[in-house]
């Protein structure tokens, strides 16, 4: 009985911390979809700018940057690349409401996921873990997960794409760093989920079958 107590008690706490971001999340996407309603060019082009942080990669001028050989570890060094925020407000009406229709998308897709994985904890509580609903809930996750890490970064590039364009750097040059963007770590964590769905399926088909054969 403590084990269960215990086990209870912390699927209650994850369950809270949970249900906290499902709020915060749901705020975000609730405002930025009334947003994308009220602001559509259509009808109101002449919108509030907003100052929005766009991600770009800066390629600094070679002579930028000088290295002293006398206290310097390097023989040589060379800036390639940094990563930086630029904080843009959109002339073109368009362009701006696009940008809070990638965010609102991307609020939506994390408020599911944090949805299917309260659901989890919650059975987590009633000694359900291993069972076909959640097997269900995390072939979801995984899915979302990979939607999330293919569609963010594909919004990010366009809109960065489109907020450069026009915009120059006196120390350098200004572009969208595909690499970064393009990262594959939330792929694969998604395709590991969707691996670990498949083991909580079959355990919930092991638990099935002692339930039969007691």
């Amino acid at each position: 009985m403590p084990n269960r107590e215990n086990r209870a008690h912390g699927a209650r706490w994850l369950a809270r911390l949970l249900t906290i971001g499902k709020v915060i999340i749901g705020i975000a996407a609730a405002a930025s979809l009334l947003w994308v309603i009220v602001t559509l060019p259509v009808w109101f082009e002449s919108a509030p700018r907003l100052p929005l942080p766009v991600e770009v990669a800066i390629s600094p001028d070679p002579d930028l940057i000088t290295t002293g050989s006398d206290i310097s570890p390097f023989q040589t060094s060379e800036l390639i690349r940094v990563q930086g925020e630029l904080e843009v407000e959109f002339r073109n009406a368009w362009a701006q409401w696009l940008y809070v229709f990638f965010a609102m998308q991307e609020f939506i897709i994390v408020f599911l996921i944090l949805h299917f994985m309260s659901r989890i904890v919650g059975s987590i509580g009633r000694g359900e873990a291993f069972s076909a609903e959640n097997a269900i809930r995390l072939r979801w996750v995984g899915g979302l997960m990979i939607l999330e890490s293919r569609f963010g970064p594909g919004a990010s590039t366009l809109i960065a794409g489109a907020a450069l364009r026009g915009v120059e750097f006196a120390g350098g040059t200004l572009s969208v760093d595909f690499f970064k963007e393009f990262g594959a770590g939330g792929l694969f964590t998604g395709w590991i989920v969707i691996v670990l769905s498949e083991v909580f399926r079959q355990g919930a088909a092991m638990k099935r079958e002692q339930q039969l054969t007691i």
